[in-house]
């Protein structure tokens, strides 16, 4: 699996995943820009994206992970993030409402040198909302972390270590003193731009997935999802609840819950239902799927999830906030290649 297969959807108003794919580094292309009056006041931004896979291979991402590979470069403003639902709305206000009940994710600039043993450590945050107990903690007891070095987010120079935080940490001013499980394998230097960012990971790998079909019938249609599953796609499958009806006795018509009617299909043969803005398969069905006898009126229904991870982000800008121009908030997903 190459990098190129991971990217970052844009998430529809209903909070499902679009089939549009942002361009990393591209100015404005997670938060809109911060009006002068807006930086001077203060204000809060909450949006969501789809963080997955476009692969044609099919492959899965096993043991994902994603964080922010480093604070924001502006002083003051801070960006946390969560893992939101596949259908939870993409608006401020219903992003802002879920967040409350979320464990939140960030990154923080190393305070104090660390010297390769050492299991306890020192981060400072940029506002005390960020601090242990604070209303966007960041820095939890178990929570998994990685610390690293490297002077871009996909930079070689450097080091990198994954660990989980043992214990709540404590916090003077707005210094946080982590302790760690286990001791560092590395040493690691305020000068050379250390940071330590918390990671989301999901306990799933991230690939598409369906519910099981089920079927609504006047006799013994059925379906044989076991030996002839429904095939999905990695980048064309979207969150959907897809209903075929049947016609006859071998004819059926397949309908969204959002996309509406499409096409049709007939027993015996293989179905492929194509997203045509990416021109891959919402999913396929294959020939001995079907088994029994169906009949008009029958039904099949079943509900298909994206490659995906939804992620919702949240920008704070405290009132008085410096200057944004330039600002960068790099956020980074990892896994491995099932394939």
């Amino acid at each position: 699996m190459q990098s190129s297969d991971l990217v970052v959807f844009s998430a529809l108003s209903n909070g499902r995943r679009s089939n549009t794919v942002l361009t990393s580094g591209s100015p404005e292309n997670v938060f809109r820009k911060i009006k002068s009056s807006e930086r001077i006041a203060g204000i809060t931004l909450a949006v969501k994206t789809h963080w997955g896979l476009k692969n044609t291979d099919n492959y899965a991402l096993q043991d994902p992970e994603t964080y922010h590979d480093k604070p924001t470069l502006s002083p003051d403003d801070y960006v946390v993030k969560w893992e939101s639902a596949q259908r939870m709305a993409n608006d401020d206000s219903t992003l802002k409402t879920e967040l409350a009940s979320k464990d939140l994710f960030g990154s923080a600039d190393l305070d104090a040198d660390i010297t390769a043993g050492d299991s306890t450590f020192d981060v400072v945050v940029k506002h005390a909302d960020l601090l242990p107990g604070g209303t966007h903690d960041i820095f939890q007891d178990g929570y998994a972390c990685r610390i690293c070095s490297h002077s871009t987010a996909v930079a070689t120079d450097g080091a990198e270590e994954d660990f989980t935080i043992s214990g709540t940490p404590t916090y003077s001013g707005l210094v946080v003193t982590i302790t760690r499980s286990g001791t560092f394998t590395n040493s690691y230097t305020v000068a050379s731009g250390a940071r330590v960012s918390s990671m989301i990971q999901p306990t799933a790998d991230i690939e598409p997935t369906k519910t099981t079909p089920v079927a609504t019938t006047a006799g013994d249609g059925d379906v044989d999802d076991t030996t002839y599953p429904i095939e999905l796609d990695n980048y064309g499958t979207v969150e959907q609840d897809w209903t075929l009806t049947f016609t006859d006795a071998t004819h059926y018509t397949l309908s969204g819950d959002t996309l509406g009617t499409l096409s049709s299909g007939v027993i015996g043969t293989e179905f492929t239902e194509t997203n045509s803005d990416v021109s891959r398969p919402y999913f396929t069905i294959p020939v001995g799927f079907f088994t029994g006898t169906w009949a008009a009126g029958d039904t099949l229904t079943f509900t298909t999830h994206p490659a995906t991870i939804p992620i919702g982000q949240l920008l704070v800008v405290p009132a008085g906030s410096a200057s944004l121009a330039n600002n960068v908030c790099t956020t980074v997903l990892g896994g491995e290649a099932a394939g």
